[in-house]
């Protein structure tokens, strides 16, 4: 195989693989769109939270109004895809916002096996990432659909990568810009810059001297606050607000008031709730089975809960569905007695259910999190039962939950090592870490594809690169300025 080095064939075969996989996905697996998720001639998909990172952009091309890019979500994604609309149609601007995906994603998936190529100073390791980055099909699965995952993934290995070269102004600038980049997509990043300063004071090369150490962080921080200056002072001039990061954690629609939408939520968080699931008892198509396990209280039992449920479906069909054939007075008074009873039962929780709101609660969030299979994302209500996909998705599950159990592993050898461990190897346990437990434990919020942007980078930890790691300072430390 070619050395590492030969970046054009490299990044040829990323981008072949990567137009393969989209090719594939849009074939097969993009599922025909409800009404108000069609956008004629847009070939990949769109999701609900897709209208959120579009909308924005759509009503200022309507009104011209810039206070329309500053609302609740950061613009991280709307950016590019304003630049597009400029010039292109809507149809053709999603499309082309999927190309910059695609083509973003095949620049990573070679930055991410260089990352190996440096930090373990061998070419198997770079051919084992850059292979096996390929074998997690359902990371590539989003270039194709408009969400933040794709980009969030691909900014966050290429922001490494710049950190881990060689130290230089440059790199360290360019580390901080797809950071930067990164928050404006997904918020929940923004801690990250702690972890990516403390790499840089601990770093072997610039040990000695506190004035590098400092230099060097304030370098990947000007181009980071510098984008994130844009959107304080863009929510301070035409709202009259501060916000750092996005205006609330929830999209507008899940806060009105005429719906209990967040305060089920809420509660199903403190209990450790299956959302989907229990959403199908609430509402839909399991309403007539048993009640999701539910830790009571003093303050309410079964026969509480069943109530509420009739209460609940004279309000709302689902998760934001009004109820048109209950009167408008009927449903509003309604809909309060139900929040204020949410409410108190997710309070009587977190009062008398101690354990299970701090322990059990977050264990169940974190089982979900990672231990939900990755293929049912993937191929989830498109050909999930198709028995031609099940060796395909057994594998794929396989090959994920042993990258996985390796982020387990390096966590072992790290701790065996001590002091003596790669700082580079450190960090990248320590994000993944970090994504886990920010929406499994804090958030409480354990969709699986929450978890796309870091399984890449759990590739680095596999066995097969761990058993060539040197325990002498790598190559990376030595290249240092």
């Amino acid at each position: 195989m070619p050395h590492p080095r030969r970046t054009l064939f490299w990044i040829s075969l990323a981008v072949a693989l990567k137009s393969a996989f989209a090719a594939v996905f849009l074939w097969k697996f993009v599922p025909a769109h409800a009404l108000h998720l069609s956008v004629e001639g847009f070939l990949g998909q769109l999701a609900d939270d897709s209208a959120g990172y579009l909308q924005p952009v759509e009503e200022y091309l309507r009104t011209g109004d810039p206070a329309e890019l500053f609302g609740f979500r950061m613009y991280g994604y709307g950016l590019p895809y304003l630049l597009l609309r400029f010039v292109l149609s809507e149809p053709a601007a999603l499309n082309g916002l999927i190309l910059v995906q695609l083509g973003l994603s095949a620049l990573s998936v070679y930055a991410l096996a260089l990352m190996a190529f440096t930090l373990f100073e061998d070419e198997r390791a770079f051919r084992a990432v850059f292979f096996g980055y390929f074998l997690l099909p359902f990371v590539s699965h989003f270039d194709v659909v408009i969400l933040t995952e794709s980009l969030t993934t691909s900014t966050l290995i290429l922001s490494l990568y710049f950190l881990f070269r060689t130290g230089a102004p440059r790199d360290l600038a360019l580390s901080g810009l797809f950071l930067g980049w990164g928050i404006l997509l997904r918020p929940v990043i923004a801690p990250l810059t702690l972890l990516w300063m403390g790499y840089l004071i601990v770093h072997p090369g610039f040990q000695g001297s506190l004035r590098a150490r400092a230099k060097a962080c304030i370098i990947l921080l000007v181009p980071l606050l510098a984008l994130e200056a844009t959107w304080v002072a863009g929510n301070r001039v035409y709202h009259g607000r501060w916000v750092l990061l996005n205006a609330s954690t929830w999209h507008p629609a899940f806060t009105d008031p005429r719906t209990h939408t967040l305060d089920l939520i809420r509660f199903q968080q403190a209990y450790g709730g299956d959302w989907y699931r229990d959403w199908r008892w609430y509402y839909g198509e399991d309403a007539a089975g048993p009640a999701p396990p539910i830790a009571y209280t003093s303050r309410f039992d079964s026969d509480s809960i069943a109530l509420l449920k009739r209460q609940m479906r004279t309000v709302q069909s689902g998760m934001l569905t009004l109820v048109v054939d209950t009167p408008a007075g009927e449903r509003e008074a309604t809909n309060q007695l139900v929040r204020e009873k949410l409410q108190a039962y997710t309070r009587s929780i977190e009062r008398e259910r101690w354990v299970t709101y701090n322990f059990i609660a977050p264990g169940r969030m974190l089982v979900r999190l990672v231990g939900t299979s990755p293929t049912a994302r993937l191929f989830g209500g498109y050909d999930t039962m198709n028995p031609v996909l099940t060796p395909v998705r057994v594998l794929v599950d396989l090959f994920a939950g042993l990258v996985l159990l390796s982020a387990v592993a390096g966590l072992i050898v790290v701790a065996r090592k001590g002091r003596g461990a790669d700082p580079g190897v450190v960090l990248l346990l320590l994000l993944i870490g970090y994504f886990v437990a920010v929406h499994a434990i804090v958030l409480r919020m354990p969709d699986p594809r929450y978890l796309v942007p870091i399984l890449p980078l759990a590739l680095l930890q596999t066995p097969v690169i761990f058993r060539r790691h040197r325990s002498e300072t790598s190559r990376v430390h030595r290249d240092l300025r």
